[in-house]
């Protein structure tokens, strides 16, 4: 069923993007869902939602009406919420930290804690180790890490929330299994589990954004804020002492000088500042007892001391030791006690972004740090340098390009790279119209004057590297073997309607680097175009890693652009039972459109979904698990709200709304099957 996106009304960061209001109230998106429902043929799907009318509740909304994503098993319902935060089968692009501050997207995470409490029973032989003050470290280490390797086994949850927290699974998403893992530190369990859910925070908790995302959820109460006789609670859990042991942990692993440059110019994260969390946290530094009672300094120590009592505290207890002359030069630039020009102190210090003061930021300033920038930082930090120089091809772009250039070794998001490319692309074209951050009238307004922004070739060094980039990204992808995909395109008309969220990039735009991108990750790749309603085209795809050749592709295809011949979404897995030999399966179908406006319904009995079984069940010489594996993803490039073009409990198909830098990459895994389920959590009664 239809699925209204809970965010706000435009995205944080400097990607440059805004969202699009929503121009429906939930009861009217109801409605004309509903009414396209109808129209796609999904009876059964409309008629559930007839009888059983939508309440304002956005859990029952999902989780009833959006295909039965409450009945669909748990260990399903968490990759889904670990890997792109919902637990229904479809993806939306925009934040994840705003639509990840809702309680209702922590429902099945505690239905898999309750289920491992009723689960396992524990016994004393399972007590974490004890004692560290009598053990050498390395004996308190392999205590710990045998510890760990047994409750993991006692406890599968631990075991699926560390695939999805340890960063060399290479998952974008990361803040999602945070969240997750955030919901069940505070959720009432058994102790040795809890244990376990503070040593998965102490191991993967690394960075100060994902320290202070941790700290918000799990000390939030979301909507406990009154009690029953209308009183108002505090807004934040209190700290335990598992809380104050990781915080404790975290800061005591941070090297002092680089803890300082982070926290010099930090307000605040998620509405807590480090002062907070050192004085919740009770934080202190590590020593002997003997230097403890002499008043020793540390390098920590005196970091503590500058954020509680600020710089002429922490300036005054390290005069006369030269110990200290590191740090003290790190915190001269925060009074701006120095005699050095901020260029220099930043690269004297080899400060980040996050790590300067805003007064400082000018064109020097920003050379020095493109020196101290990945090239990842460099496409996220665009819009900034883009309000330095607008001009495209001073030093200042330079230096940009040539930290791109040097991305030689450097596994690079494509999405990333392209959405850079079209959002500079754009901010130039608004630019030499005078409208960039005004728009102004005009008398006579040119149809679809934005729509050839991609195809303008600007003589600028920046746009040449990030050409050179898209192209290495590309091309650094690693395919899997063992996958069969066949995609299906149908853009109804120019193709040239802007991507939802990512309003830089045309319609076809999107759907060449969808498709790029798929051929180079599965080796056996196809697509398809409707020839007419029902019958299905196969068109072949360049060995290329150029957008520009697929473009082409398109334009040479008319069937492409075709807006009157009403397809049908079963027509392509109608054409793989013809196509394909019986030992030749398809693992995926990929249908890639602007919007279901383009969509006629199927005749009876041939719904997507219902082709899809149709398909499962002629399979021959398969067993029933083989039967199952082939999937339908729906991609509509074009709208925020999306009418789903399956009926009621799928686990087989997923839609993908709208274009950001994560869709390709949630599309490649629901296709490899990381959305599945795979028996490790036991099952449900």
């Amino acid at each position: 069923m239809p699925v209204v996106p809970q965010q706000s009304q435009t995205s944080n960061g400097d990607d440059g993007m805004e969202n699009p209001k929503n121009p429906q109230s939930m009861k009217e998106a109801v409605e004309a869902c509903v009414r396209q429902l109808g129209k796609l043929n999904l009876d059964l799907a409309a008629a559930e939602h007839d009888e059983n009318p939508c309440p304002p509740s956005r859990s029952y909304y999902l989780n009833e009406q959006y295909g039965g994503a409450a009945k669909q098993p748990r260990e399903v319902r968490l990759r889904r919420l670990l890997a792109y935060g919902d637990e229904v089968p479809i993806y939306l692009p925009g934040n994840r930290e705003i639509r990840l501050m809702n309680q209702e997207n922590s429902a099945v995470i505690l239905e898999c804690v309750k289920e491992a409490d009723e689960q396992v029973v524990e016994n004393d032989m399972r007590k974490p180790p004890s004692g560290r003050k009598k053990k050498g470290k390395e004996q308190w280490d392999s205590e710990w890490d045998e510890w760990d390797q047994r409750i993991k086994e006692e406890y599968p949850l631990l075991q699926i929330l560390e695939q999805y927290l340890d960063p060399e699974n290479e998952w974008q998403l990361r803040v999602c299994a945070i969240y997750a893992l955030a919901v069940c530190v505070r959720t009432p369990c058994k102790k040795n589990l809890k244990n376990g859910f503070y040593r998965l925070a102490e191991k993967y908790v690394e960075s100060e954004e994902d320290l202070f995302f941790f700290i918000k959820i799990a000390t939030a109460r979301f909507g406990e804020n009154t009690d029953k006789k209308g009183k108002k609670k505090r807004v934040r859990r209190g700290y335990g002492r598992g809380l104050r042991r990781l915080v404790k942990r975290w800061y005591q692993r941070q090297e002092p000088e680089e803890l300082l440059k982070r926290v010099l110019h930090v307000k605040s994260h998620y509405g807590w500042k480090h002062s907070d969390l050192i004085r919740m946290a009770h934080v202190t530094d590590e020593i002997d007892e003997e230097d403890k009672a002499a008043g020793q300094l540390t390098p920590l120590t005196l970091v503590i001391t500058f954020l509680i009592n600020g710089y002429n505290k922490a300036k005054a207890l390290c005069q006369g030791k030269p110990e200290f002359d590191p740090i003290l030069r790190v915190l001269e630039q925060h009074n701006q006690d120095t005699r050095e020009s901020a260029p220099e102190v930043i690269e004297r210090l080899e400060l980040k972004v996050e790590q300067v003061r805003t007064d400082w930021w000018d064109s020097k300033a920003w050379l020095a740090m493109l020196a101290n920038m990945s090239p990842s930082e460099v496409l996220h930090r665009m819009r900034s340098l883009w309000k330095m120089d607008s001009t495209g091809s001073s030093n200042l772009w330079q230096a940009a390009a040539g930290r791109l250039q040097a991305a030689d070794g450097v596994q690079v998001n494509p999405c990333a790279a392209a959405i850079a490319r079209t959002n500079f692309l754009m901010a130039s074209d608004s630019h030499s119209k005078k409208t960039f951050f005004k728009v102004k009238s005009a008398k006579k307004k040119k149809p679809h004057a934005r729509h050839l922004i991609e195809s303008r070739k600007i003589d600028t060094v920046i746009v040449k590297a990030l050409d050179e980039l898209l192209a290495k990204s590309i091309e650094k992808i690693r395919p899997e073997i063992n996958r069969r995909v066949v995609a299906a395109l149908h853009l109804g008309g120019s193709g040239k309607e802007r991507c939802a969220y990512t309003h830089s990039m045309s319609v076809e735009y999107a759907a060449a680097l969808i498709l790029l991108s798929l051929s180079h990750q599965f080796a056996d790749f196809e697509l398809l175009v409707f020839d007419r309603g029902d019958k299905m085209k196969l068109v072949k795809f360049p060995e290329t890693i150029s957008i520009d050749e697929v473009l082409k592709l398109f334009e040479d295809t008319k069937e492409v652009y075709q807006e009157k011949i009403n397809p049908k979404m079963g027509a392509p897995m109608l054409w793989a039972n013809t196509y394909f030999n019986e030992d030749r399966q398809v693992d995926a179908f990929v249908v890639i459109t602007p919007s279901l406006k383009f969509w006629s319904g199927d005749i009876k009995g041939s719904s997507p979904l219902t082709t899809l079984n149709t398909y499962h069940r002629t399979q021959a010489n398969t067993d029933m698990e083989q039967q199952k594996r082939a999937k339908f993803a729906l991609c509509a490039l074009t709208p925020m709200i999306i009418n789903c073009a399956q009926p009621p409990r799928s686990l087989h198909a997923m839609d993908f709304t709208g274009f950001d830098v994560n869709t390709v990459f949630v599309l490649k895994k629901f296709i490899s099957g990381a959305f599945d389920d795979m028996n490790v959590l036991p099952k449900e009664c």
